[in-house]
């Protein structure tokens, strides 16, 4: 009998069984497919925002280019002030007179300067002088009133002496007049 028993205790069914076994730790790596996604919505957001901004600055930057029509009619509106300025005054002295040729002067630059951007003409017109400044005004129209006219004013008056010609500043404001006529 006791043969028996021991037996029986040596076949004691929980003695067979092993220790619970819990399953490793949940790795933070890799990533679950819904980290990814958000990750890739962040750099798509970041990316956009980037792009947004640049573009908001290069249109800020960008300078406004008119037509040439527009660019003309305040020209024009420009050139009759500053005839009126002219025709209120009955004596010019030379400082008066050089003031309107320097006006005169600036006005066909700035009209030069629309008149390149809209052309898309990528010689810039902006750092010219002298004859070549007058040449590029007679180009505009083919005729030769700048250079071997009435327009030569422009580039000489800053250095003459007792300019004041009251029928030499009524030509080169005709002159003009006409010229910004024949753009638009």
């Amino acid at each position: 009998m006791n043969g028996q028993m021991n037996s029986g205790a040596d076949t004691d069914p929980l003695a067979q069984l092993r220790d619970i076994h819990l399953p490793d730790a949940i790795s933070w790596w890799p990533l679950a497919p819904g980290w990814w996604m958000l990750f890739a919505l962040i750099l798509i957001i970041i990316a956009a925002l980037f792009y947004y901004l640049r573009w908001r600055d290069i249109q800020k930057n960008k300078p406004i280019i008119f037509s040439t029509q527009q660019v003309m009619q305040a020209a024009l509106l420009e050139l009759t002030n500053i005839e009126k300025v002219h025709a209120e005054t009955e004596a010019l002295s030379d400082g008066q007179a050089r003031q309107i040729v320097a006006d005169i002067s600036q006005l066909l630059r700035r009209c030069a300067v629309q008149l390149t951007q809209i052309d898309n003409n990528p010689n810039s017109v902006a750092g010219l002088t002298g004859d070549a400044w007058l040449s590029w005004l007679d180009e505009r129209w083919d005729r030769h009133d700048f250079m071997q006219g009435v327009g030569r004013i422009l580039i000489d008056a800053p250095y003459q002496n007792g300019f004041s010609q009251n029928d030499t500043l009524i030509e080169l404001l005709t002159l003009c007049r006409d010229w910004l006529e024949q753009q638009a």
